[in-house]
């Protein structure tokens, strides 16, 4: 089969990972050098981390930037690991944050990058995996957004 789902700017991707990165230890950087009490520095630098922690786990081993659907799998990739996921484990697909999230039994939560091409995917899986349920509000979003003058793929 090989039916496979990439998002559709995988710079726009790498540049708010970068950003995400760097931003947080810049601004603490700029703190380091104010009149701050040392109490208010170390907690400005403190938060700082978690943010870039926070972020570098969520943009770089949880937002998958890549999905590819065979008869008995469904195989993700994001920018620092991949892995595969039975079909009889994806539970369904759901909306949060306006992102798609894939739900599947004794597997973290992914992240998916919505782009146009979405839902073709989504229809394909579910043809492949009728059990796997998609929230009805996730495919009203997709349509939504991508009806309100994005470009479409032909």
């Amino acid at each position: 089969m090989g039916t496979t789902y990439r998002y559709a700017s995988p710079g726009l991707h790498r540049v708010l990972l970068r950003v995400f990165m760097v931003l947080p230890t810049v601004v603490a950087i700029g703190f380091a050098f104010t009149d701050l009490s040392v109490v208010g520095k170390i907690g400005v630098v403190g938060t700082a981390v978690a943010i870039t922690v926070y972020w570098y786990h969520l943009l770089y081993l949880r937002t998958v930037c890549r999905l590819e659907l065979t008869d008995t799998e469904l195989h993700w990739w994001t920018p620092k690991r991949d892995g595969a996921i039975p079909l009889a484990d994806v539970r369904g697909f759901c909306m949060e944050s306006q992102n798609a999230v894939v739900n599947a039994d004794g597997h973290p939560r992914l992240f998916v990058h919505a782009d146009p091409m979405l839902p073709a995917f989504l229809d394909t899986l579910r043809q492949v995996a009728p059990h796997v349920e998609v929230d009805p509000c996730l495919l009203a979003a997709l349509d939504e957004r991508f009806a309100r003058g994005s470009a479409v793929p032909a």
